[in-house]
């Protein structure tokens, strides 16, 4: 039998075919010894990451880690040019399916771990990585057996640094299914937001953009995983319904806004004024498409008291505000009637609710301070 080479005689071997082609960027190496196979002849250059010349699968040996389930194979060489060592390979110490180590001097002294894990989940990458105990030149070349892609990571003498590459490797991603819910949303003439919900797999990305002018995407314009989709959706000044879409997650989804009853906004507004004997007070509110309008007040004091009903109805309903509207006071002399009411109905058809009034009256005749509240209703076309 032949007697196997000692782990010196290997190293002596190495060193000198690295000498003889020491005047090149790029070298190869191959070892024949029993036990210490380098099976495969690979390439190493002052680039990144170069195509391997010849893959196979991975098989582990003295100097050769095989890593995620045999899918990567690493390798280390090293040089100590104050002991005579030029690119000598690193022996291979598996720890588990996807971590080991490398000593350079002694089985003893741990020089590098190394790691290759599947991220494919998180950002479709092969992730690698490597901790550093030795500031000795080093270079580490990873090999993606399935891809033929390899990665080195060179140290230069006196550096001692660790590295992380999250997209060391691309690799098939996760299969990337999505659903997006509900088909549809429907928002009221007045606008609003609305949501839809993504529902994939952790890794998957997405985006999310509006096909019209009148939707916007205000929150989740992309995301990775399930996620939400936040829309909003301005008044609608038209009559008519209008529909808009979304593209998410590559799927097409709809919004339907209702149209505003003959062109005017929610019965919402502040309206406050002062009349005197009947004339006119001025006011304005958001919708403006009103077809009747009628206060209805009471108001009682010390010394005096008024009440009534002031209907108006417009046939041309104003484009703008509302000018002109009388409250007729009757069952007082001189008085000044002033009211204020904050109106906030969600309504596109009719409203009604309170206000506050006061009564006031002057001389000649008795002084006359009133307080009371008001209905009003309100209907468009």
């Amino acid at each position: 039998m032949r007697k196997l080479a000692t782990p010196v005689t290997l190293l002596a071997l190495i060193v000198l075919a690295a000498s003889a082609r020491a005047q090149s960027e790029t070298y190869s190496t191959h070892a024949s010894e029993p036990g210490a196979e380098i099976e495969n002849w690979y390439e190493v250059t002052n680039a990144d990451s170069v195509i391997a010349l010849s893959p196979d699968a991975c098989t582990p040996n003295a100097t050769t880690l095989c890593l995620n389930n045999g899918r990567f194979q690493a390798r280390a060489i090293f040089s100590a040019p104050s002991l005579g060592i030029t690119n000598a390979p690193a022996q291979a110490v598996p720890l588990t399916g996807d971590t080991g180590y490398f000593w350079f001097f002694s089985a003893n002294n741990v020089e590098i771990t190394l790691k290759v894990v599947d991220g494919r989940a998180f950002n479709g990458f092969f992730w690698a990585f490597y901790a550093a105990l030795s500031d000795v030149a080093y270079t580490i070349t990873i090999t993606d057996m399935d891809t033929a892609v390899v990665k080195t990571y060179s140290n230069p003498q006196g550096s001692l640094a660790s590295v992380a590459d999250v997209t060391a490797f691309g690799g098939t991603g996760p299969t990337c299914t999505y659903t997006v819910t509900p088909p549809s949303r429907s928002v009221g003439s007045g606008g609003g937001t609305g949501t839809f919900s993504v529902a994939t797999a952790a890794g998957c990305s997405w985006t999310a953009t509006s096909n019209v002018a009148f939707l916007s995407v205000v929150s989740g314009s992309s995301g990775t995983g399930s996620g939400t989709v936040t829309f909003s959706v301005p008044p609608n000044g038209s009559t008519s319904v209008r529909t808009g879409t979304l593209t998410i997650a590559g799927q097409l989804v709809f919004v339907e806004q209702a149209g505003t009853s003959s062109g005017g906004g929610d019965l919402n507004g502040n309206w406050n004024g002062t009349t005197s004997q009947g004339r006119p007070v001025s006011f304005v509110i958001a919708n403006n498409r009103l077809t009747t309008f009628s206060i209805g007040y009471s108001v009682t004091g010390s010394g005096c008291s008024a009440s009534g009903t002031s209907t108006v109805t417009y046939n041309n309903p104003p484009t703008v505000s509302l000018n002109g509207f009388v409250v007729a006071i009757t069952g007082v002399g001189n008085p000044r009637l002033s009211f204020t009411a904050t109106v906030d109905f969600n309504s596109t058809s009719s409203a009604a609710g309170n206000a506050s009034f006061t009564l006031t009256q002057t001389a000649p005749l008795p002084a006359c301070n009133a307080t009371g509240s008001a209905t009003f209703t309100l209907t468009k076309s």
